[in-house]
């Protein structure tokens, strides 16, 4: 049996699923982010997790050095 993400739920990590062509979607939202809302997420002290939508892998330290770099 595969765990569930809770999906924005207080005290929850935003989830975020990526998709082929580094295209990152936010299903709560129904709304496709860049690099650049991560990093403001980041910012703004959001938690979040980035899944790979295909393996379903947690692929999160993937985007730290970018949200690092900024």
């Amino acid at each position: 049996m595969q765990k569930t993400l809770p999906i924005d739920q207080p005290g929850q990590p935003v989830l975020v699923k990526k998709y082929a062509g580094q295209r990152l979607y936010r299903p709560a939202t129904s709304a496709y982010l860049t690099r650049g809302d991560l990093i403001a997420m980041a910012n703004n002290g959001e938690n979040f997790v980035v899944i790979d939508a295909d393996s379903r892998d947690d692929v999160t330290l993937a985007y730290q050095p970018i949200i690092v770099e900024y």
